[in-house]
């Protein structure tokens, strides 16, 4: 594989500002330059990968298949990492409206509510920071519109 191609075993080592470095113009620029084989490899190693590689992850997974993924991502809607979260909400938020039907929203419906957890910047101590109500609602609303609109 060519060092310009997405490499997902290098990904999958990386950590901190490597991990960000390396993996960013991939989500950004050159995003046709990941391979659509790296898919099931991530989709089955999310629980076990770190936030910033979940965060990642979910961008790639839901770039290559949204349709295939989409499901999977509403799990991380119940993520205390803010990050984790916010990803899942925005690239579910994305999804076209032919790809939104009654079962993915009956999904995100069932999300549980969990508190959002962040460490302080000067203590590190673990802080709320908020829940996830208010990104499930927003979803909610949407694509119940959506589908509102697309019965018609």
């Amino acid at each position: 594989m060519s060092k310009d191609t997405f490499d997902c075993d290098h990904f999958l080592s990386l950590s901190n500002g490597e991990l960000i470095d390396y993996t960013e113009p991939f989500v950004t620029t050159q995003a046709d330059k990941v391979p659509c084989s790296v898919y099931e490899t991530l989709a089955n190693k999310l629980d076990e990968l770190s936030d910033t590689h979940v965060v990642y992850a979910l961008e790639i997974c839901m770039r290559i298949a949204p349709q295939e993924f989409a499901s999977q991502a509403v799990e991380f809607l119940s993520h205390s990492d803010p990050s984790v979260n916010c990803t899942a909400y925005r690239v579910i938020e994305s999804l076209p409206p032919e790809f939104v039907s009654s079962a993915l929203v009956k999904r995100i419906a069932e999300t549980p509510v969990v508190d959002l957890i962040t460490s302080h910047v000067r203590t590190g101590e673990r802080v709320k920071i908020g829940t996830n109500e208010e990104v499930v609602r927003e979803l909610l609303d949407k694509f119940k519109g959506e589908l509102s609109s697309g019965s018609d």
